[in-house]
């Protein structure tokens, strides 16, 4: 009876020895499940970039790279710019409030004159803003239709302006949206301009060209 007894037992701790490998293993492989799905998951649903979003960071990365170089003279930059159909980018000082520069927008529906509430994720610094369609002009719809915001970060106040980059309506628009810019930075007080506007360099007529040309002249 002892020998019997000692095998059942031997053969329990057996058992759960092979059961608590297996529960082992199978918790390793259901927590690898879980971020896998979890993965998956904002995959699908995390809002898919048509290269605005890309091209907003960078040009935001621009500006800031703009704003390290010396105050005591213009300094400027020209790069590839895309802006997605249906997408609007606006530009916001340290301190506006309902005033805005629109930047760059691409196709329809159009913005409408009115007001335009700084984004609550810009908080208290010049931003750039990006919109899937229209901006709302009511103070309390701030955030609809925002996609990003780019914040300055620094607590400068960036003044903003230039030419709507993209003209809404324009079949161009619609087939050629990548366009080269031009952006120059100039500081005014306690201001720091921040002009965009697309670039035709082989045109010496060309608003944004005639002040490239002056600030190589300047040089």
């Amino acid at each position: 009876m002892r020998t019997i007894f000692f095998k059942k037992s031997r053969k329990g701790i057996e058992w759960l020895t092979s059961e608590t490998i297996i529960f082992f293993f199978g918790a390793i492989l259901l927590i690898a499940l879980v971020a896998f799905f979890l993965r998956l998951q904002s995959a699908l649903f995390a809002e898919e970039d048509d290269g605005s979003i890309a091209n907003l960071k960078r040009l935001n990365e621009e500006i800031k790279d703009l704003l390290g170089t010396s105050d005591d003279k213009p300094h400027y930059k020209i790069i590839n710019y895309f802006i997605g159909e249906e997408k609007i980018l606006l530009g916001f000082n340290k301190d506006a409030n309902g005033d805005y520069a629109l930047i760059a927008s691409s196709g329809t529906p159009s913005l409408t004159v009115g007001p335009v509430f700084k984004p609550f994720d810009c908080g208290n610094s010049a931003c750039l803003c990006l919109y899937n369609g229209a901006p709302s002009h009511e103070t309390s719809k701030r955030d609809q239709g925002v996609l990003r915001c780019e914040r300055e970060g620094t607590g400068k106040n960036l003044v903003f302006s230039g030419s709507n980059i993209f003209k809404i309506g324009n079949l161009e628009s619609l087939t050629r949206r990548t366009k080269q810019i031009y952006i120059e930075k100039t500081k005014q007080g306690d201001n720091y301009n921040i002009y965009i506007n697309v670039i035709d360099t082989s045109n010496p007529n060309d608003e944004a060209n005639k002040r490239k040309i002056g600030i190589d002249a300047s040089r």
